[in-house]
């Protein structure tokens, strides 16, 4: 990999913001995200080459959304993230316990991990990463002719989402967000060439509008800890029908 020295990091993604992961109301309001669908973890697990070692590094593995889906399929997961309180939640979800699960409370660039692994993934974490220190590093314990799977989730807008959208401005704590596809921005680089894109089939399944609301403040710049009034403000913003059941249609978005 050559990365271009020229063309730093955006601020939107430095150290500052990514601290945000740590914050336990961010944490609580994680679950809210839509879950990744079988149909992720199943395009996930084709990507380990016959006869590469099965086993797996979640990079940034939060509350283990993919590791816990990933580890019935594997030998052995790795699950690393910066935030103790992430993987403590982790922990204690659906599949946290499972045996074959090791959590590592851990910044990425310093992880005591032991490849080799057939597959590394990582679920909107990668660009909040130092991206020269761990591309370094999964080079390092990558088996030959396996992969790295930068993988997102596409939330689907809400009826409300205008009144959503004019409310972020006055209520996000990241002001220097701008609009980014974070594989574009690593690859964009040279630390990550993209060999394609896959975007699974619509899925649907139903949450309050108030828990979709919630699930923003899982998000960057919504903290509940870092918002001048811990988001009263903006939660009231949202229109009345935020407390009515709506559907929503979700999709993974794996790359390689």
């Amino acid at each position: 990999m050559s990365p271009q020295a020229s063309a730093p990091k955006p601020k939107h993604l430095g150290a500052q913001y990514a601290a945000q992961w740590q914050d336990a109301g961010v944490v609580a309001a994680y679950p809210k995200r839509p879950p990744y669908g079988e149909e992720t973890i199943g395009f996930l697990i084709d990507l380990i080459p016959d006869g590469a070692p099965r086993r797996v590094l979640d990079a940034g593995c939060g509350t283990g959304d993919l590791a816990r889906h990933l580890a019935p399929h594997v030998d052995a997961v790795d699950a690393v993230d910066a935030s103790g309180a992430m993987i403590a939640a982790g922990r204690a979800l659906p599949g946290g316990d499972a045996r074959n699960v090791t959590w590592i409370d851990s910044p990425m660039e310093v992880a005591p991990i032991d490849g080799p692994y057939g597959l590394i993934v990582g679920g909107e974490s990668i660009h909040w990463m130092d991206w020269a220190a761990v591309f370094e590093q999964f080079t390092s314990v990558l088996a030959p002719d396996c992969v790295m799977a930068m993988c997102g989730r596409l939330d689907p807008d809400p009826p409300w989402q205008a009144e959503l959208r004019a409310l972020i401005p006055d209520h996000s704590t990241n002001v220097d967000f701008e609009p980014y596809d974070p594989i574009d921005v690593v690859a964009s680089r040279g630390y990550f060439e993209e060999q394609g894109r896959h975007h699974t089939g619509v899925r649907t399944f139903a949450q309050s509008t108030a828990d979709h609301v919630e699930a923003i403040h899982s998000r960057n710049g919504f903290s509940r800890e870092r918002m001048p009034d811990g988001g009263v403000a903006f939660d009231a913003g949202v229109p009345s029908v935020a407390h009515s059941p709506w559907r929503r249609r979700a999709r993974g978005d794996p790359a390689t």
